[in-house]
Order: C-alpha cells, then sequence, then structure tokens
C-alpha cells in the first residue's frame, strides 16, 4: 500500500512538472528518480564461513533484484559447478554476463580471473557497478562486445532497457528462429562490433581459459564455431545453456572439439576435457 501511494504521487508531480515545464529544460525530478532507484543494494550475500566473505548487488529493477535474491537457488547447478571447478589460479570465461552475478561470486571466493562478455548496455552499466561495489576491478574483465564466429559488424537486438533483462540476441539469430523473431519484432537494435574467440586468444588479448560458462539467447552454435582452438586446450570444464532448436548441433560440434557430456540438469549441461 505505501508503495502504490508513492507511485500515484510521483506520477501525479510529473504530470504537474510537464505543466510546469513543458520544455523540460531542467529535469531535476527524473535526475533524482534515477540516483535514488540506482542506489538500492541488495543485502550481504554471505559466500563462505569467512564473515568478511560476501557479495552484494544493485537493484534498480525488478528482474536484477530477482536475480541476486535467488543466485543460489534459480540455478543451483551453477554454482556447484564453479565451486566444484573455480580456483585462484584457473581463468573464467562468463559468456552472457548479464548482471554479473556469477562473475562476481567467482572473483570474490577464489580471489580468481573473470573475462565477462556482455554487450547488452544496460546490464553493462550494473556489470560495471557491480564489479566495483564488490571492489573487484583487478580480477574482473569487461568485454562489451558479441561473441560469434567471425570477428566482424553485427546487427544486435535487445528487447528492452530494463537493467536486469537477458533477452537479447544477433540478427542471425533471428534468420533461423522464427519464435525468437516474433519475441524480439519491437526490439532496439544497433550495430555492434563481435569478436570470435580465437581471434582475442591469437591476439594475446585474453588468455585461455579454464572454465567456460555460456547462458546466451540461441547464439551458442556460433561462439563454438569461432573458437576452434578449444581442441588445443586441456583440463577445461564448460557449462552450457541450450535451446530445442541449436540444442543437438552445439552437442555435435562439442563432441568435435573433443568434449565429453558428464551432466545435465534441465537446459544447462557439463562438459569437459
Amino acid at each position: 500500500m505505501p508503495l502504490l501511494v508513492l507511485v500515484k504521487i510521483g506520477g501525479f508531480y510529473a504530470k504537474l512538472l510537464n505543466i510546469v515545464d513543458k520544455r523540460n529544460h531542467s529535469a531535476e525530478w527524473q535526475e533524482f528518480l534515477s540516483e535514488s532507484i540506482n542506489s538500492f543494494k541488495s543485502k550481504k550475500i554471505q559466500i563462505s564461513k569467512n564473515p568478511n566473505k560476501f557479495i552484494q548487488f544493485y537493484h534498480p529493477s525488478k528482474i536484477s533484484a530477482y536475480r541476486s535474491k535467488t543466485i543460489f537457488t534459480k540455478e543451483p547447478d551453477t554454482i556447484e559447478w564453479l565451486n566444484r571447478n573455480g580456483g585462484t589460479n584457473k581463468i573464467l570465461f562468463d559468456i552472457g554476463a548479464n548482471l554479473g552475478l556469477y562473475s562476481v561470486y567467482y572473483a570474490k571466493k577464489f580471489n580468481g580471473k573473470v573475462y565477462s562478455f556482455e554487450p547488452s548496455f544496460k546490464n553493462l552499466e550494473l556489470l560495471s557497478r557491480n564489479i566495483k561495489l564488490n571492489s573487484l576491478q583487478k580480477n574482473i574483465f569487461i568485454i562489451p562486445n558479441t561473441v560469434s564466429k567471425n570477428s566482424e559488424i553485427k546487427r544486435f537486438l535487445q528487447n528492452d532497457f530494463t537493467a536486469g533483462q537477458a533477452q537479447a540476441t544477433s540478427q542471425s539469430i533471428l534468420e533461423n528462429n522464427n519464435n525468437f523473431y516474433k519475441e524480439t519484432q519491437n526490439s532496439i537494435d544497433y550495430q555492434v562490433i563481435s569478436f570470435s574467440l580465437n581471434n582475442l586468444i591469437s591476439n594475446k588479448l585474453v588468455e585461455n581459459p579454464d572454465l567456460i560458462k555460456i547462458d546466451v539467447d540461441g547464439n551458442e552454435l556460433e561462439i563454438l564455431e569461432g573458437f576452434e582452438s578449444l581442441r588445443n586446450i586441456k583440463n577445461i570444464s564448460l557449462m552450457i545453456e541450450t535451446r530445442k532448436e541449436t540444442e543437438q548441433e552445439v552437442y555435435q560440434k562439442l563432441v568435435m572439439l573433443g568434449f565429453k557430456k558428464i551432466s545435465r540438469r534441465k537446459d544447462n549441461s557439463v562438459w569437459e576435457k
């Protein structure tokens, strides 16, 4: 009830400002609201028996609040996988990092290095703020580009501007997936530079990973096709979320790259070699 009253008051005040300042020269109200919303943080989330080992996340939206509150329950297999395979000297590729839940968790728990791949500009802002909030600027490296088979400029589509939303994809996925096209007809799109992981590694821009988490919206196969150098990397564990449309092709590709499937829970499967 108190929240509803505040929303009503805020809406009334916004309408009043539109009447008084039709050209919106000041925008002080918007700035005040934005600063207030962006200041909300989660409670401290304990990640080990050490009382000093905790993480926090900003909550500028319902979905971002939900993600941090359910970090241990929404996808417990991801946390289990990180705990089982993580280590101080092990590097994580977090492809589809979103607001940085697992990047922050891994870096803080193991003091490990993470490359966080996240092209969505709204999630990118939240990711960078969460990294700073947890004092992990030296551990987590952001790569704000899409990952695909080739290094090229691609059209990138995002369903909305809400921080923490996950549904975004590249044009090539839409061309081969009618259902995804329907979901993104009213999306926002822009051109981005896309890199292949082969390119990043061969140019020594990133190091070889020990763990790879791939959680993207449909272009899992493209990512793997641009990472042929995986054949030459040993002792690596990979967790990937797949869609029915591409699942079989993704599995075949992983086998060709030398991986064996270890387990599967819902849409997530773990592969190792």
